[in-house]
């Protein structure tokens, strides 16, 4: 069994709270590449799923979004929604928080309100089934033309990569919530073709650790 449920990632996640923010030794590399390629100077709402403890959202707030561009955050663990609600008081009525269930339940906003669906290590927690809801939930939130942006652990190519993310991926198989469910997985392959066309993918590596950084727009009602 891969992932965990969204039961198992609360569960964890409720536990980890601050502790989140000090993986950026692996993240931070990835999530800037990903934010440079996310178009975000021409965004007007972001809904960002797994928001944890507000970080990201903090830098897109400061430095990548228009000054009137709404921003929409979602996650299991009530504890993350604390810390992210502490961290973006000060933007005021442009943030919206919301606890979710973790599986693609349909999302607080209309249908094709949207223009970025974001997710910062997020989706390599979900079982196939959550994920698969979790981009048909995206693709509803998105307006044709918009943008899904994700960064995610996934399969090493060298040496060093490919030792770490076995091993990464064995602990998880032997004890999924040992991590909080996160393993290395291949986003662009589980892309639905007729859902959307892939603008942008590269694989970075910290310290051994693999990062897929993925940018896809969700396609019209009609094939593009």
């Amino acid at each position: 069994m891969t992932g965990i449920s969204a039961r198992e990632a609360k569960s964890f996640y409720d536990w980890f709270g601050a502790r989140q923010d000090a993986q950026g030794w692996y993240e931070d590399r990835a999530i800037a590449a990903l934010l440079a390629r996310a178009e975000l100077d021409r965004a007007r709402h972001v809904v960002e799923f797994g928001c944890g403890t507000g970080r990201v959202a903090e830098l897109l707030l400061r430095e990548h979004l228009p000054a009137d561009a709404r921003y929409l955050g979602i996650d299991v663990s009530s504890t993350m929604i604390g810390l992210a609600r502490e961290r973006l008081a000060s933007f005021g009525p442009r943030v919206t928080l919301i606890e979710g269930d973790g599986a693609g339940a349909p999302l607080p906003i209309a249908d094709g309100a949207a223009d970025r669906f974001l997710a910062t290590y997020a989706l390599e927690l979900l079982r196939p089934d959550d994920l698969a809801r979790v981009l048909e939930a995206a693709r509803r939130a998105l307006a044709p033309g918009g943008l899904l942006c994700s960064v995610n652990l996934t399969h090493g190519a060298g040496g060093i990569e490919r030792a770490v993310s076995w091993t990464w991926g064995r602990i998880v198989a032997l004890a999924p919530a040992r991590l909080g469910g996160c393993r290395p997985i291949d986003l662009a392959a589980a892309l639905p073709d007729d859902a959307w066309a892939p603008v942008h993918r590269e694989v970075l590596s910290a310290y051994g650790v693999s990062s897929e950084i993925l940018v896809a727009r969700r396609r019209g009602d009609t094939a593009d």
